[in-house]
């Protein structure tokens, strides 16, 4: 959505003086009214309309309350997760190996509900707030907790000091480091944020009213990534979700927290004029040039007061999956804050610490879940799945077996949200078990199989306490020749939910290795002015 995003209407019956009709406008009718298209300007004249650019009606938001103040923080820093989807940005930055302890979420944003489900169910402070699926607040009880002044002013904001002393932060990081200690998310429960998800569209949020009045540190969000995915229409900035970014540029210029980190597929990066990235060419690296629609983007992070940069990174140098995202970053200008190191975030996969391998040299059969597990003998194909993909991939003139297999010794390719759709070309199946035995229904063996959701949880860097659904709830189909068929009703819904959020999910542990370099970077800000004036 656009700065402008309100029309107000005065109704010409009689008896109405001092009453407006207010109506939210779409992001395409907005940008219109912004850029003084002809046509609109004569029909608001015409019926006596007024565009109140930069205005917004906040809506009811399902979800608990927002905490009134910034809580203590076990961690050295603070952020906020918009498009939180089911917490990979929370999970990487909360996690103790992060530089200075991990950080606290002080407020997180979905408006999907089925990935807010999940969210709630997986983070503990949701369930301990007393509000689950049944309880969240709804009707007039989430109008409640809705601010009830519409009083935005998008981009006119002015620049607001910060509250938090600059030293506090560097003083709370320094302290977190040296208390840290490894601890699963259950033992930390209780020391979590309460409330701290909000249900709801990110466009009828009041950040006057939701955002902490003491502040935070980092701002963090993936925001929609559909508008520029390869595997999508492309439409960019002229698809509504491609105005996205606004929105992080709004808590920018109305927060101004210490920094950013963000994240989008790299089809963002080649979009329009310019945009191309070289032949991947093995022992060189892949070389990136912005498009026009990425780099205007990045301009608008940067008329915000930011420093900015960014980078391809790829998943597979922290786990065993091959996954391509751009992550911009940036810090306040006035921090004048160092370059952000990208070899020493990539250098985080390659350790080796206590004679284990290092996260780089992981491969897909390092996560594979028992072969007679119940969740592993629940993802096999159906005889109808099975046939459909041989009928698909017969129709491009490929064999089955070859184009949609995993390579188990290596790394998985992109786990996306339209994974467990078993007739897509660019679906994957595994055609062997953890143990090296065969499942390509051939012989009388099992079919091939999905990835379960757990093991999909491990390629993509989720901890093994991140809540899935239970095996006997995955589409029914065991061993070949049983024909069992699918598994119907709620809870074969709530498996293929769980399957598209957990492919449009963040890898945690590049987060966090992103998280630490970033908190360095705000360190060594301090670190320089101290010298400077010694």
């Amino acid at each position: 959505q656009g700065p402008g995003s309100t029309l107000s209407q005065r109704p010409p019956r009689e008896g109405a003086e001092g009453k407006m009709l207010l109506l939210h406008l779409p992001p395409v009718a907005a940008a219109a009214l912004d850029d003084g298209h002809p046509a609109l300007r004569a029909f608001l004249a015409k019926t006596g309309g007024t565009y109140l650019a930069g205005v917004r009606q906040t809506l009811p938001a399902r979800g608990p309350a927002p905490p009134t103040r910034a809580p203590r923080t076990e961690g050295g820093f603070t952020f906020v997760e918009l498009f939180a989807g089911i917490g990979g940005f929370r999970l990487g930055l909360e996690h103790p190996t992060v530089l200075g302890g991990g950080g606290r979420c002080v407020l997180a944003s979905e408006c999907n509900p089925h990935a807010a489900a999940i969210y709630r169910r997986s983070f503990s402070d949701e369930r301990g707030s007393g509000h689950d699926d049944d309880t969240v607040p709804r009707g007039a009880a989430a109008a409640a907790l809705a601010p009830k002044v519409v009083d935005s002013t998008g981009f006119a904001t002015p620049e607001l000091e910060v509250p938090t002393p600059e030293d506090a932060f560097h003083e709370r990081t320094a302290t977190a480091e040296t208390q840290r200690r490894v601890r699963p998310r259950s033992e930390r429960a209780s020391e979590l944020t309460s409330g701290c998800l909000i249900e709801g569209d990110v466009l009828d949020l009041d950040y006057a009213v939701h955002l902490p009045p003491t502040g935070f540190d980092i701002l963090t969000g993936g925001f929609p990534c559909q508008p520029f995915t390869l595997r999508g229409e492309q439409r960019g900035l002229d698809d509504h979700r491609g105005q996205m970014y606004l929105e992080l540029c709004r808590v920018l210029q109305t927060a101004r927290p210490r920094a950013f980190l963000f994240e989008n597929v790299a089809g963002l990066v080649t979009m329009g004029e310019g945009g191309e990235r070289s032949e991947r060419r093995r022992g060189e690296s892949t070389r990136w040039h912005a498009g026009a629609v990425f780099r205007h983007i990045l301009e608008a992070f940067r008329a915000c007061g930011y420093t900015v940069e960014w980078r391809i990174v790829n998943s597979r140098h922290f786990l065993p999956q091959y996954r391509e995202r751009v992550y911009i970053v940036g810090t306040r200008r006035d921090l004048e804050c160092g370059p952000f190191d990208w070899e020493a975030v990539e250098a985080e996969g390659k350790k080796e610490e206590g004679g284990k391998k290092s996260a780089a040299s992981a491969t897909v059969r390092d996560i594979l879940e028992p072969k007679d597990s119940p969740s592993v003998l629940a993802a096999e194909l159906t005889e109808l799945q099975w046939a459909k993909v041989r009928a698909v991939h017969a129709g491009r003139g490929d064999d089955a077996s070859d184009k949609a297999r995993i390579n188990v010794d290596g790394k998985s390719p992109t786990l996306i949200s339209s994974y467990h759709k078993a007739c897509s070309f660019s679906t994957r199946f595994l055609f062997e078990q953890a143990d090296g035995t065969r499942c390509d229904g051939e012989g009388g063996t099992r079919r091939p199989r999905f990835l379960t959701p757990r093991e999909c949880c491990r390629i993509m860097g989720f901890p093994e306490d991140f809540a899935v659904p239970p095996p006997a709830s995955y589409p029914a189909s065991p061993t070949a020749g049983q024909g069992q068929g699918q598994g119907q009703g709620k809870e074969a819904l709530e498996v293929a939910r769980f399957y598209r959020a957990i492919g449009n999910a963040v890898t945690p542990p590049v987060i966090a290795a992103l998280g630490s370099e970033l908190i360095r970077c705000l360190r060594a800000h301090r670190h320089q002015l101290r010298e400077e004036i010694e």
